[in-house]
């Protein structure tokens, strides 16, 4: 269930997402559907390609119908996982198809560990996702997307939630 302060104010969320093209909630869902899905496990698999990026990936499910209400369709869920020298490079395999992003983040992470997560608009503007717990970044229409190149400094792994919609707002 998701935090009942945004119940009811899907239209807005819709409206500033329209104008600004992203809008962060923070605290998203109540605590009880938080350490819920803090539970979830995935089977992540190694992804290793120097043109493409270090990192781990799984197929996930999360419960959007919250979101589904907002961008008005059914977002696809993959989790994915970093740890010390993983990272995903912007190139041609990173290219977004217009559409609506989502970034859940189940954890707090500290930026000054690298893993935090950049979208490119269509002006160029990167545009830095806030590394925060239980916090949704929603994006409409990114070209691209990379994440920073995790340091050696990184305490156990970065896991977030990366949804996506192919439909044009």
């Amino acid at each position: 269930m998701v935090n009942s302060w945004y119940e009811g104010k899907e239209e807005a969320i819709l409206q500033v997402l329209a104008k600004e093209g992203i809008v962060t909630l923070f605290d998203f869902l109540c605590p009880d559907e938080f350490a819920v899905l803090r539970k979830k496990t995935f089977s992540f698999r190694k992804k290793n390609d120097v043109l493409r990026g270090k990192y781990a990936e799984a197929l996930a499910y999360f419960d959007d119908d919250f979101l589904r209400r907002i961008v008005q369709g059914k977002m696809e869920w993959n989790a994915l996982q970093l740890s010390s020298k993983d990272y995903i490079v912007r190139n041609d395999h990173t290219a977004l198809k217009k559409g609506i992003y989502a970034l859940y983040q189940s954890q707090h992470w500290d930026d000054s560990y690298g893993g935090y997560v950049v979208f490119i608009d269509e002006e160029g503007n990167h545009i830095r996702v806030p590394s925060q717990k239980n916090t949704l970044t929603i994006i409409k229409n990114p070209v691209s997307f990379y994440v920073k190149y995790v340091n050696h400094l990184a305490r156990g792994k970065r896991e977030f939630l990366f949804g996506m919609m192919g439909l044009h707002l």
